[in-house]
């Protein structure tokens, strides 16, 4: 017992005379040492590169509410019987059918035939792609019927489709697309770059006023999805001031 106080009273003096030494020497012991400083130049240059990183990565996004209002490529592809005609490829993208459908000797399709339209185009880069749509036109009044499908075609899968609007048959008195139709809402689509993505729009009649004509807008959104309501009927015309035409039967 009397060996173990020595022993402590003896590391007690060599420690006070260890701290007297570095106080005559002008030394700090290493308790008291401060710690190393960073120079202010590394410090922001090292959050000037985080910046512009993350600024990087936000550019990149697709859909980006930023760039709202310019799709990010041109919609030029479509397909579909009658005069069809794509009056513009962007900001906002429109394409317009206007299809005599041939009735039967009476004079009256007794069984509508459903026809389609394709308005697309192909992603540019991998990403959601919110889409405002307008798609109105004018199908007759008997036994109507309008529809309008996104779609996804990845190559060499089947295509992933969404039904938008599928509206009828209706006939005069009934309600719309009797008589006329107009349905405008948000479909966000997801894509991989090479991607051909768009929408196909389909009519039908039993009238004897055989008309099938529609006018598809497509913009990009800035809000989230929101399922196709009616708006106001605002039945389209042909026109001859386009992009590109093309006239099938």
């Amino acid at each position: 017992m009397a060996e173990d106080v020595v022993s402590k009273q003896s590391a007690r003096q060599r420690v006070r005379s260890r701290l007297v030494d570095l106080r005559a020497s002008g030394q700090r012991p290493d308790s008291q040492r401060p710690a190393p400083r960073r120079s202010w130049r590394k410090v922001l240059g090292s959050l000037s590169v985080a910046s512009v990183v993350l600024a990087g990565t936000a550019l990149v996004s697709v859909g980006d509410p930023a760039s709202a209002g310019t799709l990010p490529t041109p919609w030029t592809g479509f397909s579909g019987p009658g005069a069809t005609t794509v009056v513009s490829t962007t900001a906002p993208a429109e394409f317009k059918y206007d299809y005599d459908v041939t009735p039967n000797a009476a004079g009256t399709n007794t069984t509508p035939v459903p026809y389609s339209w394709t308005f697309s185009t192909i992603a540019g880069a991998s990403g959601t792609v919110p889409l405002a749509y307008t798609y109105r036109g004018y199908h007759a009044f008997f036994r109507v019927s309008a529809g309008l499908t996104a779609f996804v075609q990845r190559p060499g899968l089947v295509p992933v489709e969404t039904t938008v609007v599928s509206a009828g048959p209706k006939s005069n008195g009934e309600g719309r697309p009797s008589g006329g139709f107009c349905f405008e809402g948000i479909q966000s689509l997801s894509v991989q770059a090479g991607d051909t993505y768009g929408f196909v729009m389909t009519g039908s009649n039993g009238d004897s006023d055989d008309v099938l004509r529609g006018t598809l807008t497509v913009d990009l959104a800035t809000g989230s999805d929101t399922p196709a309501a009616e708006c106001p009927l605002t039945p389209p015309t042909t026109t001859t001031s386009s992009t590109t035409t093309s006239t099938t039967t």
